[in-house]
């Protein structure tokens, strides 16, 4: 399997880079801008995204428009991984049919997520 963070802030890549590596045992691509993001996944078969909502120059928000609507990237899971909690974003989100996970990262509930994600897509059986 294949994952993808699009975060700007090395710290949190770092972070995830090690949940991801203890949990599944896999290295995890990171990308810094969501412009780099998407270009990575034009290139690359991801199984899962996590995406940062803020990031510089297009959003996270932008990231995940640009998959839902492209034919070939809609069932691509996505997990929105961000401090930003506000009601309003949390339900525009979950309105896109994309998971959201808030920061500080909790192991277990991001390994549950993304066990839910991949099962839901059929990669996980």
């Amino acid at each position: 399997m294949r994952f993808l963070y699009i975060e700007d802030h090395p710290i949190n890549a770092k972070l995830m880079r090690g949940f991801v590596e203890s949990i599944w045992g896999l290295d995890l691509d990171v990308a810094e801008t969501a412009e780099e993001g998407l270009a990575r996944i034009g290139e690359t078969d991801y199984d899962l995204v996590f995406i940062d909502i803020n990031l510089p120059g297009k959003s996270g928000l932008d990231v995940i428009h640009v998959i839902r609507g492209n034919d070939n990237l809609k069932g691509l899971p996505l997990i929105v991984v961000s401090a930003d909690t506000t009601r309003s974003l949390v339900s525009e989100v979950h309105n896109l049919g994309v998971a959201y996970l808030s920061k500080p990262i909790d192991a277990l509930r991001l390994q549950t997520m993304t066990e839910e994600a991949l099962l839901k897509s059929g990669t996980l059986h």
